[in-house]
């Protein structure tokens, strides 16, 4: 084998190399920044916030295309149908706070709209306040989603952001 060729299989072996680790690495990024998610049977307790110990359990998801408050009926935008879930919480000793994403089978998600949203206020709160000691606390979060998208939700997983890992976000899916 000549120098030349010798040259040149040390440039495309280089290259090859440099290629697989371009490659590599860039699927790796990709597998931490993509939440995964894993659903729990239906009704069933989970944590999905990683790194928080607050478990949760979604009791229902109800599908409408009006929420009724005690001022009025806000009828969802044309196109548009709310989504209101109703979850159970044992909060930790320090007090609880939940923001979480509603998640469609494609991967979608949106996030839970606050009180300023529509008119009015519901018999349940919308965040997770309570302390330790009050029972069995529940919250309702309210979502205003794509009327086409009604049919395709997953359940309830965290919206954390800062944590990127390779571990699964529980997705909560109602009891039936």
């Amino acid at each position: 084998m000549s120098e030349r060729r010798r040259q040149w299989l040390a440039v495309a072996v280089t290259g090859l190399l440099v290629l697989a680790m371009v490659v590599g690495w860039g699927g790796y990024l990709r597998a931490r920044a993509t939440p995964h998610y894993v659903q729990v049977p239906p009704g069933a307790v989970a944590t999905p916030e990683q790194g928080y110990d607050m478990p949760m359990r979604l009791v229902s998801l109800t599908v409408t295309p009006a929420l009724v408050t005690n001022r009025e009926v806000n009828y969802a935008q044309a196109g548009a149908v709310w989504v209101i879930a109703v979850v159970d919480y044992t909060p930790p000793p320090e007090g609880g706070f939940c923001r979480l994403h509603l998640i469609a089978t494609d991967g979608r998600a949106w996030s839970s709209i606050d009180s300023l949203g529509y008119e009015g206020e519901r018999v349940l709160p919308t965040s997770c306040s309570a302390k330790p000691g009050e029972g069995t606390p529940r919250v309702e979060l309210i979502y205003l989603i794509p009327e086409t998208a009604a049919t395709q939700l997953a359940g309830l997983a965290s919206s954390a952001t800062a944590y990127r890992g390779t571990e699964p976000f529980w997705t909560l899916t109602p009891a039936g």
